[in-house]
């Protein structure tokens, strides 16, 4: 295997801006995460709209298609993005960033459930390794005091909704551009996150929010949002997107270390501990899964 598929550059990218992306969000506990979420989803619905507008990549949608996409968008960009932001206000960033990337291993399930890949017990195996190491990191920042119980199941259910809705729309993202098909998703997403939202934001005092949480806020939903799927297709063009997704693992020890550096939140033993569990299970997942060559498009941006 080349080295390029370790240390691409656009990969690498993406790591970084997903592990910022974890920081700032969970530096907006000031703010409802419903309403985070909403301003973010706003952010990657006009950015994208305007580049498949400027590049012409509108298509016409057919009806059942239209109805599987609102239902992810709903699920995806709507319950997913909502119970996130909620999430890693509870918890800390390298908690919601450990826990995350177990992802792959939901895609793994539900690609089964909806025949887009054969069952593997090796890749089955590896998941189960990665589900006990976040179980081991999870008990490790409740302990420290750096996690809560309610924060990292909040995580985990954004990330069962992330792969459930990313395998429901599989085979119908491949017919679109990447600009088009986000944009419709996030639309049905931000169509569910303004009446939840909508008492929120008028609750807030926007003029007292200060500069550094409106910088955050932007830098969410431009860069951690419509940019990291930029990144990522790129990335997908040149490595494929088994070896894409695996780079949502370099967040994991980059987001500990601008915690440390900006939190002054370290880790701890457990933490470790489960960090390379989860490495281990869910990098053989993967690469079981990319040995079949079924493996479906697990796309990482959160």
């Amino acid at each position: 295997m080349k080295w390029s598929k370790f240390f691409n550059f656009y990969g690498l990218i993406f790591a970084a801006l997903i592990s910022l992306n974890y920081l700032f969000m969970s530096l907006l506990k000031g703010i409802p995460g419903n309403v985070v979420a909403l301003i973010r989803v706003s952010f990657i619905v006009i950015l994208m709209a305007l580049f498949a507008t400027f590049w012409r990549k509108w298509k016409v949608i057919p009806k059942k298609e239209l109805l599987l996409i609102m239902i992810a968008g709903v699920l995806n960009f709507g319950f997913y993005t909502y119970a996130f932001a909620e999430g890693i206000q509870r918890t800390s960033a390298t908690q919601a960033s450990i826990i995350f990337n177990v992802s792959p291993i939901f895609s793994m399930v539900f690609s089964v459930i909806f025949k887009l890949e054969r069952w593997s017990w090796s890749a089955f195996l590896g998941a189960a390794v990665a589900i006990i190491g976040v179980g081991i990191a999870s008990f490790g920042g409740v302990q420290h005091g750096s996690g809560s119980i309610y924060g990292d199941l909040l995580v985990l259910v954004a990330a069962i909704l992330y792969s459930f809705s990313s395998a429901l729309v599989a085979d119908i993202n491949k017919k679109y551009h990447p600009t088009m098909f986000t944009s419709v998703l996030s639309f049905f997403g931000l169509l569910i996150l303004i009446p939840i939202s909508f008492v929120d934001v008028q609750q807030i005092h926007w003029a007292n929010l200060g500069e550094v949480n409106y910088l955050m806020l932007v830098f969410s939903g431009a860069l951690g949002g419509a940019a990291v799927f930029g990144v990522y297709y790129k990335c997908i063009a040149q490595v494929g997107a088994s070896s894409a997704s695996a780079y949502s693992f370099f967040s994991i020890p980059l987001t500990a270390l601008l915690s440390f550096i900006f939190l002054h939140q370290g880790i701890h033993l457990l933490q470790v501990v489960g960090l390379v569990i989860v490495f281990a299970g869910a990098g053989w997942c993967i690469y079981k899964r990319t040995q079949k060559n079924e493996s479906i498009s697990h796309r990482a941006c959160h």
